[in-house]
């Protein structure tokens, strides 16, 4: 049988996130960095300028950043460890919802 095609907002960006993990961490830290307390739209913008994703998979990435921002700050700060943790347990569910992408395959 043909694998099931991929669903959520990121289905038509999922192979380029999968071809750059480095890149893609990058760009987040850049955006959360120039757009903190700006919001979801900021992190939006910035993540869509420098992935070239859709518009509604920006929107998860951007929603992703807020919440790590928010609830993961303290642990986010040095990355790592602690902050992937952090932001499993309190913000990749929603991520993987809105986007249909396994945060931890990117």
């Amino acid at each position: 049988p043909e694998p099931e095609p991929p669903m959520g907002a990121c289905a038509q960006d999922a192979e380029n996130l999968r071809a750059s993990q480095a890149e893609i961490e990058g760009a987040v830290t850049q955006c959360v960095i120039m757009c903190f307390g700006q919001g979801v739209p900021c992190n939006s913008m910035c993540i869509q300028g420098s992935l070239g994703i859709s518009d509604d998979c920006a929107d998860c990435f951007g929603e992703l950043m807020v919440c790590t921002a928010t609830n993961c700050a303290i642990q986010c700060i040095d990355g790592g460890e602690d902050c992937d943790m952090c932001r499993a347990a309190n913000c990749n569910a929603a991520f993987e919802e809105c986007s249909g992408v396994d945060p931890s395959q990117i």
